[in-house]
């Protein structure tokens, strides 16, 4: 009962020093950035330091401000349906490919090299050939999302299927498995984490197309 109770002490007593240590770096974290507002807003405000080459908080704020009210949430909405319609697409037909290369050694063998090829290509040297096939407007942009995020859906997603466990395959087909069954119950699956981080990596610099 002695020990019992001395190790609840113990334990309540390292969770309050935990939760006071975190809420002292809070309140140091909050205390720096107000601080550093601060000095930013006399700078700016006074021009200490030349207005052009330095702005203030309370300016951007009432920038922003007037930005969110007009022009910017226009351009956010268009912005967003633009990237949605290359990078849906992307996910869908990149997981496709990727999946049937993984699955047929003869297609990996011809297209894998394709595949990292263009992978470490810039993609802003595709931006001539889309202009003239698309145009300057909401679809070349779109088009441009597609083309940055499915090649790296596509290889993730066929590293991820070749790398599933044998044993996995093999213990499915064991209990009589069909193919799709075997597909949908264990390659996907043990592929998933990787094809996942395919799509995180296209979400990224991607979405700058």
């Amino acid at each position: 009962m002695i020990t019992t109770a001395t190790t609840t002490a113990a334990t309540a007593f390292s969770l309050k020093a935990l939760l006071n240590h975190r809420a002292a770096r809070t309140v140091v974290g909050l205390t720096s950035l107000a601080l550093f507002l601060t000095v930013w807003q006399i700078v700016g405000a006074n021009e200490i330091i030349r207005s052009d080459l330095i702005s203030y908080p309370t300016e951007i704020a009432q920038t922003f401000g007037a930005m969110a009210s007009g022009e910017l949430g226009t351009n956010v909405i268009v912005s967003l349906q633009e990237f949605i319609q290359g990078f849906v697409p992307a996910i869908l037909i990149g997981i496709t490919i990727g999946a049937g290369f993984a699955l047929s050694r003869r297609l990996r063998g011809l297209f894998e090299p394709l595949f990292v090829a263009l992978n470490t290509s810039p993609i802003i040297a595709f931006v001539p050939i889309v202009v003239v096939w698309f145009g300057v407007g909401q679809q070349s942009k779109s088009v441009m999302v597609f083309l940055a995020a499915v090649i790296p859906i596509v290889i993730n997603t066929m590293t991820g299927i070749v790398e599933v466990q044998e044993s996995w395959v093999r213990a499915c087909r064991a209990f009589g498995a069909t193919p799709r069954q075997v597909i949908a119950k264990a390659i996907l699956p043990g592929a998933m984490p990787v094809i996942m981080a395919g799509i995180r990596l296209a979400v990224g610099p991607r979405s700058l197309g």
